[in-house]
């Protein structure tokens, strides 16, 4: 995924524009710009970092959100370099993040 591009997964849609970092919500996060970005639904035994240490499941943190379970390969993943940041509209690897102000590649998701 590049700047100025878009990704669909399911029934939602990742896009990246070039911008500066606002603060993170559950629909927008912003990474450095230059790390390499990919986007898929899940997989068996995908994981993602915890603020405190550690990794948790994506199936996991889509089951704790209630979401069903034929709608968890919809929500889009976004690797940055090959590690899961962002499980789109639920959690977010906060130290991947890019500082409020800095230069980023801004993501926001969307519905398809």
């Amino acid at each position: 995924l590049a700047p100025g591009g878009r990704v669909r997964v399911g029934r939602s849609a990742v896009r990246a524009r070039l911008g500066a970092a606002e603060a993170p919500t559950a629909r927008r996060i912003a990474l450095p710009p230059g790390v390499r970005l990919g986007v898929r639904g899940s997989a068996p035994g995908d994981r993602i970092g915890l603020d405190g240490g550690g990794h948790a499941l994506v199936r996991r943190v889509l089951a704790g959100a209630r979401v069903p379970f034929e709608r968890r390969a919809d929500v889009p993943l976004v690797f940055a370099d090959d590690r899961l940041v962002w499980i789109a509209g639920h959690r977010c690897a906060r130290d991947a993040l890019v500082l409020r102000g800095e230069p980023a590649v801004v993501l926001e998701l969307e519905d398809a």
